[in-house]
């Protein structure tokens, strides 16, 4: 059985009216549930712990009164300062010093003698024997009535270690808070505030980290629940319990203790993201495939290059279908019906109709001795003697004026933009625009543009984005000029005077770097380069490209006509300017409507490739431009001539009439 002192301190749940002298005692019947069950009444309590007797209460509004008042005021203070700071600081608020853990049994009594006061838990000996610590729940906590039996327990049980009420961790990132009792072992100066209502923590409270709660205020940031299992703490410092925590968007799972990605706005597994092509774990970089779908490196390569490859299908054909109509409305190909008639050209330079050789073919003669020039039918077995008069009389004007061979060339019209919209056609002499000979050089440059352009394509030629290197980037264009030239010339003078000029064609490529006057030819060209490569094989098969190009084998024609016109005049011929003058040039049907500016031609590459540079995976495309022309000058200063011991012509060859074109050996004396 408890002490009466312990009793009275633990049983009285706060101030009650004491009884006036007049008053009978008490009958004997049910105890009080508020008074020990040891005891009678509070009376035997007061005697049994050996204080005075009881005195009667003063009447109301007297001085004793108010005295009594103020006691139970003071004694009030003094007992709160014992159970929050120990003796010392009891001793400051005037209660008197006692011994052990208990206050002494006649300052108790005195207490209760006061008016009654409110009775706190009872306080148990300590384990030191000095300086006792309360046990059970914190000051200004009534608890329930309790016998010497339940306090020991209690005591005994909060001694030991501090027990964990929740589970055990199901996972690494799920915590578990400690539910401590506050008389435990006292808080520092910040852990006796709720860290949520900031109001003192009474009874047991709950501590994580350095922060503690109330029990009913630790509650998750998402569910506002209290906490009573495993918790998971954000970076923002929110506490979630184990439901609220975040979860796997696709298996469901908790993210807590394993490796995560954001991808797209969603919290994943790393073991999650699979590749929606292949079904593998992507272990490296993703790429996005659509909504909710991502890739691997490897499939998102062959992804990307597949709609590369439909893409480019649809640009060709859309190229296609722009340059027929380009070709339509610039007349960018080349039209036989242009091509000048001999006979034609006889006449309007003064050949009688009886002197008109047979045939569409004409073979050009000079006498030596005389420098007499005449025509005759070509035979049949040597196409390489006969000669366009048209084209002839074209480069004998081409001489006479400039001093050199004609040329043509087709540069950007802003010459800082190889790739401009436009490229403008230049003429050398410039009245050789909307002449036959000129859409000739015109014609066969274009169609060497779109042969190394990759537009016309030859079992003979490379393949025009075979570069044999690696150093083309991501979206590089490369700048280049090719055009014709003369390599080798010469003209055979047959035993009966017949010439047959004969001259070897071919290509030339050089890189071009820009400058502050436009692009120029870079001062070294790598042999290696696409370009060059090209060229050279165009000119190692120029008969095989001349045979498949109309307009080249036109061109040969019209060089042929260039050679022939430069021996002869190198030979001694005079030419006769009055008739060269009268002579009107054949000319292309447009007439002024002739379009001196065409659309540039450009390609890019059909099949582009995905190359990694770096740490970026980079789409590489590859387009060209190109500017060039013709240029019909020859290297040599005097045109070979090689004399044959065999004619050419047979007996049957007709008719030998003066080529008006040069004056007779009279005319000439």
């Amino acid at each position: 059985m408890s002490s009466p002192l312990e009793a009275g301190f633990r049983f009285s749940p706060g101030p009650r009216s004491r009884p006036c002298a007049a008053s009978p005692p008490r009958s004997a019947g049910p105890r009080d549930p508020a008074w020990p069950q040891s005891s009678g009444s509070r009376m035997a309590v007061g005697e049994a712990a050996g204080a005075r007797p009881a005195a009667q209460p003063p009447l109301p509004g007297t001085p004793e009164a108010a005295d009594a008042a103020a006691k139970r005021r003071a004694a009030f203070l003094a007992v709160r300062a014992a159970f929050e700071g120990g003796p010392q600081r009891a001793a400051r608020a005037g209660a008197p010093a006692w011994g052990g853990s208990s206050p002494s049994g006649a300052w108790a009594a005195e207490v209760r003698q006061a008016g009654g006061l409110p009775c706190w838990p009872p306080v148990g000996p300590s384990k030191g024997g000095s300086g006792g610590r309360s046990s059970g729940v914190r000051p200004w906590a009534p608890g329930p009535a309790r016998d010497s039996s339940s306090d020991s327990s209690s005591d005994s049980e909060s001694d030991g270690e501090e027990q964990q009420v929740l589970p055990p961790k199901r996972n690494s990132s799920l915590r578990n808070a400690s539910l401590r009792s506050s008389s435990r072992s006292p808080l520092g100066p910040q852990e006796d505030v709720c860290l949520a209502c900031r109001r003192p923590i009474e009874g047991r409270y709950v501590k994580t980290g350095d922060v503690c709660f109330h029990v009913g205020c630790f509650a998750c940031s998402a569910c506002r629940q209290p906490i009573k299992d495993g918790y998971v703490q954000t970076k923002e410092g929110r506490y979630l319990c184990a439901a609220c925590q975040p979860r796997c968007d696709v298996c469901r799972k908790p993210l807590a203790g394993h490796m995560t990605l954001i991808v797209g706005g969603h919290r994943l597994h790393a073991e999650c993201l699979r590749c929606s092509g292949c079904s593998q774990a992507i272990a490296g970089g993703h790429y996005a495939a659509g909504p909710g779908e991502y890739h691997c490196e490897a499939c998102h390569i062959k992804a990307w290059q597949a709609k590369e490859d439909n893409l480019n299908s649809r640009v060709v054909a859309l190229e296609k279908r722009v340059k027929a109509r380009n070709s339509a409305d610039f007349k960018l190909e080349w039209r036989p019906d242009l091509v000048p008639c001999n006979r034609q050209a006889l006449k309007a330079l003064g050949v009688g109709q009886r002197f008109l050789p047979a045939g569409k073919q004409i073979c050009v003669c000079c006498d030596l001795a005389t420098k007499q020039v005449t025509v005759v039918a070509a035979p049949r077995n040597e196409p390489r003697a006969a000669v366009n008069i048209s084209y002839l009389a074209t480069a004998l004007r081409v001489l006479r004026q400039t001093g050199r061979e004609p040329q043509f060339s087709l540069d950007p019209k802003d010459p800082h933009d190889i790739g401009g919209e436009l490229q403008v056609k230049r003429f050398y002499p410039s009245w050789l625009a909307t002449t036959v000979a000129g859409e000739v050089l015109f014609q066969a440059d274009y169609e060497l543009k779109q042969l190394c352009m990759g537009d016309r394509q030859l079992p003979c030629l490379p393949s025009v984005f075979d570069d044999g290197t690696d150093s083309w980037s991501h979206e590089e264009g490369h700048a280049a000029r090719q055009w014709f030239v003369i390599r080798r010339a010469g003209v055979t003078i047959a035993r009966d005077g017949a010439l047959v000029p004969h001259c070897e064609l071919g290509v030339d490529a050089r890189q071009l770097m820009p400058s502050e006057r436009g692009y120029v030819d870079a001062a070294h060209t790598d042999e290696r380069d696409c370009m060059v490569r090209m060229a050279k094989a165009i000119s190692e098969h120029f008969m095989e490209v001349a045979a498949a190009l109309p307009a080249v084998a036109e061109l040969v024609h019209v060089a042929r006509a260039t050679v022939l016109a430069r021996c002869l005049l190198e030979g001694g011929c005079r030419c006769d300017e009055a008739v060269l003058g009268r002579y009107a040039l054949p000319r292309c049907p447009e007439g002024d409507l002739y379009s001196m500016e065409i659309p540039t031609l450009r390609t890019k590459q059909r099949a582009s490739s995905v190359v990694r540079q770096g740490s970026q995976l980079l789409m590489q495309k590859r387009r060209r431009s190109m500017h060039g022309g013709v240029d019909l000058g020859l290297q040599a200063e005097k045109v070979p001539t090689r004399a044959a011991l065999q004619p050419l012509l047979g007996p049957d060859a007709g008719p030998r009439p003066p080529l008006p074109l040069f004056r007779s050996a009279a005319a000439a004396a």
